[in-house]
């Protein structure tokens, strides 16, 4: 998990979970205050992790003999379920960069 370059406060994994979740959203150090955005290589393991999510849940959906609308309700909950692993196991490998704030004086 990545640290704060000024006081070397570590995110929580909360705090990278919540912002990767609400579109990439500023990243605030608890502790200083300073700002981190999301890397280009957090997007792309965002969208591996919705991809994969979305391959196991068909792999389900093409290996269970039940029902449709039974099968749609578990197509939907392993979708959800390894999406949200694949992007919690991502997340340790996210990295941010500082965002810089100008003095418009």
């Amino acid at each position: 998990m990545e640290k704060c370059s000024h006081c070397q406060q570590k995110f929580t994994l909360g705090q990278v979970f919540k912002s990767f979740w609400c579109n990439y959203k500023t990243i605030i150090c608890a502790n200083c205050k300073t700002q981190y955005n999301h890397t280009t290589k957090n997007k792309t393991l965002g969208g591996i992790s919705a991809a994969l999510g979305v391959i196991f849940g068909s792999l389900a959906w093409a290996l269970i003999e039940l029902d449709k609308s039974t099968k749609i309700v578990i197509l939907l909950v392993v979708t959800i379920l390894f999406t949200l692993l694949f992007s919690v196991f991502s997340s340790y490998f996210f990295t941010f960069e500082q965002v810089d704030v100008k003095n418009h004086a």
